[in-house]
């Protein structure tokens, strides 16, 4: 698509701004202050500017030095001015953005704070809740253990009755094998003193010695199986010992993940008050950096005050010259009709 062509208008507001620049207006400073055109273009509405800037000062009666002075400074003083508020108004860009800037990420930190301190506080909810299990637990080990201790001691008091026990058997046993040693003897006598009717009694004697061995082999029995039950009576208590011991060592780790939850219970506060200081922190940094965006802000209106006074004074100014011109034409005229007043009375006379 090709661009247009450069206007009346555009070559007569470089030509201006070359005579505010105290420089003579040619076609080839026109073209490079404008960067584009013909040379056969500029040259044509060059001409037609001269010559309406020739017809204005001849016109007015001001001088054409004095229109393109005037008119050169002020598009350089407007130009100048335009610069300096666009420049102004960049650097102030750049100001107020570098404080957004740095609030948004103020405020993405504040939130990435605020999102830790809630895992904090779902972490020690956690923490709060294992160490309650963990309490629950101990306690129900501890009446485990009590009930231990309780069937160990009912157990000692069955060993001990058993104990007693025996020692009542190994008491008969003993008296026993008394009577026997007493009947053996007896015996002994009576075949000595009864040789004759020995035979006879043989038979009862027989049958009281099977009688007696016979009861003699069922207490050397229930011995036996007294000795397997007390045997088994200490199987059964070092378990329990082993047992016991076992749940003393569980209760200790128990106690001993406790003290180790505690303290990271503990640590896991301390860390919750730093971030709450550091987030109190940032929201003092967020602050004052709310309070240079709102003094940026004012500076920025007083300045676009002072802009507006600006463009006000030059239209002012331009009022002023409009309102010169019109008194001057006026006086012109009035100068005219004088004039010819004059030559009629000359004519008169």
């Amino acid at each position: 698509m090709s661009r247009p062509g450069i206007t009346y208008q555009e070559v007569a507001n470089a030509a201006i701004q070359l005579q505010g620049q105290n420089e003579n207006p040619t076609v080839d400073r026109v073209r490079e202050i404008l960067e584009t055109g013909s040379k056969s273009t500029i040259a044509r509405y060059l001409k037609e500017w001269k010559l309406k800037a020739a017809h204005v000062a001849g016109s007015e009666g001001i001088s054409q030095e004095l229109v393109s002075i005037v008119r050169g400074l002020w598009e350089r003083l407007k130009t100048e001015a335009d610069q300096k508020i666009t420049q102004h108004q960049h650097e102030t860009n750049c100001i107020i953005n570098e404080a957004r800037q740095a609030f948004i990420q103020e405020q993405k930190r504040n939130t990435d704070l605020q999102t830790r301190i809630h895992q904090l506080e779902e972490q020690l909810h956690q923490e709060k809740n294992l160490s309650a299990i963990l309490h629950q637990s101990l306690e129900e080990e501890k009446r485990s253990i009590a009930k231990l201790a309780e069937r160990n001691d009912q157990l000692s008091q069955q060993r001990t009755d058993q104990k007693s026990e025996i020692e009542r058997l190994h008491k008969l046993l003993a008296h026993v094998q008394a009577n026997l040693e007493h009947y053996q003897e007896s015996i002994q006598k009576l075949r000595e003193e009864q040789a004759l009717s020995a035979e006879k009694q043989k038979a009862a004697y027989d049958h009281e010695n099977s009688y007696l061995k016979q009861e003699i082999a069922s207490i050397m029995e229930l011995k036996n199986h007294l000795q397997k039950n007390a045997d088994q009576l200490q199987i059964e208590l070092k378990l329990i010992n082993d047992q016991n011991d076992a749940l003393i060592a569980e209760k200790n780790l128990y106690f001993q993940q406790l003290q180790e939850i505690i303290i990271h219970q503990t640590v896991l506060q301390n860390q919750y008050d730093q971030l709450n200081k550091s987030c109190l922190d940032h929201q003092q940094t967020i602050t004052e950096n709310d309070a240079i965006v709102i003094e940026f802000e004012k500076q920025l209106a007083v300045l676009t005050d002072q802009l507006r006074n600006s463009k006000k004074s030059f239209q002012d100014a331009q009022d002023t010259i409009r309102i010169l011109r019109d008194e001057k034409l006026y006086l012109t005229q009035e100068k005219a009709h004088v004039e010819g007043q004059f030559k009629q009375l000359q004519t008169t006379l």
